[in-house]
C-alpha cells in the first residue's frame, strides 16, 4: 500500500464461530471468519470457521488488516467493496486454486458480476460470495499486470484526496485499454475475454497459494 503505520489496532477473537456470530449481533454472513471495522481501528476473528475446523488466524489476520490500513490510506473515505476486498485478498495472499478454478467456472459460463454491482456489498449465499472475492483478487491483479503498482497507487491518492471513485480510477492512467475496462467513466467489470485470455495463459501451479 505504500504507507506505514504506528497507530494501534484492538484484536479481538472469539473463541468459537456461534460467539463471533453473537458478537456481530448476526449481521455478517454464516460464511464470515472475520471483519474490520477501520473507523475504530478494531478487527474481529473467530478461532474456528462454522465447521468447527481450526483457522488459519495469520491469513484471515492479514486480510482484514489490509481493511484497516486502506481505509488508513484513503483516509477513511469511502471506497467499493470490490475494491477493499480485492486488494485485502491480495495482500494477504489468498488467490487460492479453489478461487482460480471459480474464476474460470464464471468467465466460462458468463456468469460474471459486474462489479458496479459490488461497490456496496458482496453476495450472502456463499457461492456467489466466492465469486466475488475471486473476481476481486483477479482485477487487483489484472490492474497491476496491466498497468502497474504504480498506477494503484495514484488511484488511491486521489481516492485519498477526494475524487470520487469514477474521476479516480478514470485517470488511473488507463489510457492504453480504458474503452474495454471502463463503461460511462467508472470500472464496473472484469471484461468476459480478459479473464479467460489471463487463467488460460496460466497453468494451476502458478497459482499463488
Amino acid at each position: 500500500l505504500g504507507m506505514s503505520s504506528t497507530l494501534p489496532i484492538q484484536i479481538v477473537i472469539a473463541s468459537s464461530h456461534a460467539e463471533f456470530l453473537e458478537v456481530q449481533g448476526h449481521r455478517v454472513p454464516e460464511w464470515s471468519v472475520g471483519i474490520a471495522y477501520p473507523d475504530d481501528r478494531q478487527i474481529v476473528l473467530t478461532a474456528f470457521d462454522r465447521g468447527h475446523k481450526p483457522i488459519e488466524l495469520k491469513s484471515v489476520l492479514e486480510h482484514e488488516l489490509a481493511h484497516v490500513l486502506l481505509a488508513e490510506r484513503v483516509h477513511f473515505r469511502p471506497i467499493p467493496r470490490w475494491l477493499t476486498e480485492g486488494v485485502a485478498s491480495r495482500l494477504a495472499h489468498e488467490f487460492s486454486i479453489d478461487q482460480f478454478e471459480r474464476l474460470t467456472y464464471g468467465a466460462l459460463a458468463d456468469q460474471l458480476i459486474g462489479l458496479s454491482n459490488l461497490e456496496r456489498g458482496f453476495p450472502a449465499a456463499d457461492d456467489s460470495a466466492s465469486l466475488a472475492y475471486a473476481q476481486s483478487a483477479h482485477f487487483i491483479q489484472f490492474f497491476n499486470k496491466t498497468w502497474g503498482e504504480a498506477a494503484f497507487a495514484r488511484v488511491l491518492d486521489r481516492v485519498g484526496q477526494g475524487e470520487v471513485q469514477r474521476r479516480a480510477l478514470h485517470r488511473g492512467d488507463l489510457a492504453r485499454r480504458d474503452e474495454r475496462v471502463v463503461n460511462r467513466g467508472v470500472l464496473v467489470r472484469v471484461e468476459h475475454e480478459d479473464v479467460v485470455e489471463d487463467v488460460a495463459g496460466r497453468r494451476p501451479g502458478e497459482v499463488p497459494v
